[in-house]
């Protein structure tokens, strides 16, 4: 397996990230509705968009073992990491959208 490609798509996948997130940072946040733009939904509408992709995870396994034919442990490998990392991504966007909630309480 070779790692050139995979650093360049990270690479990109970094920048395009770093630049949208910052670019988008003080602007308003849409809570309802739909929006492409991922930087522009507020942290509720980004768990909700999370919670949709859920159903991913077994598709990326089935992907990696049959599109991709690596082998059993690289398919259990990249199926953890993004089960990881969706867990990671889940538990912070709730956590940022209970704080959102608790100071606009405290404001209102």
């Amino acid at each position: 397996m070779e790692l050139g490609p995979f650093v360049v798509i990270l690479i990109g996948v970094l920048i395009i990230t770093f630049v949208l997130s910052t670019r988008n940072k003080n602007k308003q946040k849409v809570d309802k509705g739909f929006k492409a733009n991922y930087y522009r939904l507020s942290y509720r509408r980004k768990m909700i968009r999370t919670l949709w992709l859920l159903p991913t995870l077994p598709i990326i396994y089935l992907m990696v073992v049959y599109v991709l034919e690596y082998g059993m442990g690289a398919a259990i490998t990249l199926t953890a990491a993004a089960a990881i990392l969706w867990t990671v991504q889940l538990a912070y966007n709730y956590l940022q959208y209970k704080k959102e909630e608790q100071e606009r309480n405290i404001n209102s």
